[in-house]
């Protein structure tokens, strides 16, 4: 029976291992097929342990919280940005200026939680530091939940002389509150599956999301 089972899991953990070889062949041999196409361009998307390469433009503060996380993975967090008062409006504003190597496509995508609306935008440039030259742009919207995590979606595609492009998350409600992002994907393909692998805990390098079994 112990020899069956060896035999068994053998030939399980076998097909795994070929299957991993076969993607990497396809990923060498397909064209287009690179982890660099599928790749996030969005510098610390996942709001691991800080807030580094995302900039204020409107709200009191932006800071690094580890009390909600959007895949509840306890050894991440998210960004929060504190509202400040403008024309009757309370916005929470940030972005992240994003180097463009030739996409023909950008697909993005964030996860939010607050109070108000939402919005999600993307501003081509030709600049590479997206302060001057701006293009075409796109945007989405929507009401956001005080205590359920909610996903915006977003594709553009860039002008042929786009160099970058400005990713901006923004919340305005009528009253002070708190935005709450996560999970900020911009790539050249649509995301059907993306990991940032998390951990569990503190000092455990298990990610949270995942699960083994043979």
């Amino acid at each position: 029976m112990r020899n069956g089972w060896r035999r068994g899991a053998g030939l399980r953990i076998g097909r795994i291992v070929l299957g991993m070889l076969a993607l990497e062949v396809l990923a060498m041999e397909v064209p287009g097929s690179s982890a660099a196409v599928a790749q996030n361009l969005a510098a610390n998307g996942d709001f691991r342990t800080d807030t580094v390469v995302w900039d204020l433009l409107l709200g009191t503060q932006l800071l690094w919280t580890n009390l909600t996380e959007e895949g509840d993975c306890a050894a991440s967090g998210s960004g929060l940005v504190s509202s400040q008062p403008g024309s009757g409006v309370h916005f929470a504003v940030i972005t992240q200026c994003i180097t463009l190597h030739d996409e023909p496509n950008i697909f993005a995508e964030a996860r939010h939680q607050g109070y108000g609306t939402f919005t999600l935008r993307l501003d081509f440039t030709t600049t590479f530091n997206c302060t001057t030259g701006f293009l075409t742009w796109a945007n989405g919207a929507q009401v956001q939940d005080p205590v359920t995590w909610k996903t915006l979606r977003l594709s553009g595609i860039p002008p042929s002389n786009a160099n970058a492009v400005l990713v901006t998350l923004r919340a305005e409600d009528s009253e002070p509150h708190g935005l709450l992002v996560d999970g900020v994907i911009v790539a050249s393909r649509r995301a059907i599956f993306l990991d940032g692998f998390e951990g569990n805990d503190a000092g455990e390098v298990a990610p949270c999301r995942w699960g083994g079994q043979l």
